[in-house]
């Protein structure tokens, strides 16, 4: 075998060497590790969190405020109705309380869709600023215990969204979990302590 040909052979062999050696630790780094698995209830968390039965309570609030709103109004338009019964129809007075009673008709009604609208809304983005501080704090517990993964136990979460609408937030089910990966108790527990020192 002339020395060329030596050459060209042991420099092939160098590069299949250095190939399978690059190979091998290619297919060592994309074997897979160990996962920190932990689940969450987030029914029970929404539940049973401070801020929650807070949230709940002002929204109740404002609910009964616009419900006695909503009653004076309508007493309002009852009367302007019993003005309006006890005037001859074909006079001026006649006339301008009819106009009165349409345009404070016309107002109610308008006014009677913002407020509904308005308290869906304030529902809706309460419950999702709630769910959206939630994950804020089950990541930050999965980081400080090096959890790689948190999934939550249940498919939906429902929250309230007033008038007796709840909205579905659909959601990954964990099918099983061992009772010791819950950190639902935690989690509540640091959210509630971090609500009441904010206070």
């Amino acid at each position: 075998m002339t020395k060329h040909r030596i050459w060209v052979f042991a420099s092939a062999f160098g590069v299949l060497a250095a190939g399978a050696f690059v190979g091998s630790q290619a297919a060592e780094a994309l074997k897979a590790r160990p996962t920190a698995v932990a689940v969450v209830d987030m029914e029970k968390i929404l539940s049973d969190l401070t801020e929650k039965v807070q949230i709940e309570a002002d929204l109740k609030t404002r609910q009964q405020k616009y419900q006695q709103e909503r009653m004076d109004k309508q007493k309002k338009l009852e009367q302007l109705k019993g003005d309006l019964e006890v005037l001859g129809q074909n006079t001026a007075k006649y006339k301008e309380a009819q106009e009165s009673l349409e345009r404070e008709a016309f107002e109610f009604q308008a006014w009677d869709q913002w407020q509904n609208a308005a308290l869906a809304r304030e529902y809706r983005l309460q419950g999702q600023a709630l769910q959206n501080k939630v994950a804020a704090a089950v990541g930050k517990l999965a980081e400080t215990d090096n959890y790689d993964v948190v999934l939550p136990k249940q498919q939906n979460v429902r929250i309230p969204a007033g008038n007796g609408q709840v909205y579905d937030q659909g959601i990954r089910v964990a099918l099983w979990s061992k009772a010791d990966l819950d950190i639902t108790a935690r989690v509540i527990t640091i959210m509630n302590n971090e609500y009441v020192n904010k206070k």
